[in-house]
């Protein structure tokens, strides 16, 4: 997706707009802990 566009680095998102959104922040975590679960079990 980015990596494919080129992009380089982190998207940004003012963190306004994460709070401003119902359940954006808990999704974020949910997503982070995801990746964190993942790399304990391929480790």
């Amino acid at each position: 997706m980015q990596r494919e566009k080129g992009y380089k680095g982190w998207p940004s998102v003012p963190l306004s707009a994460l709070v401003a959104e119902s359940g954006a922040v808990e999704g974020i975590l949910a997503a982070i802990q995801e990746l964190m679960d993942g790399q304990e079990t391929s480790a």
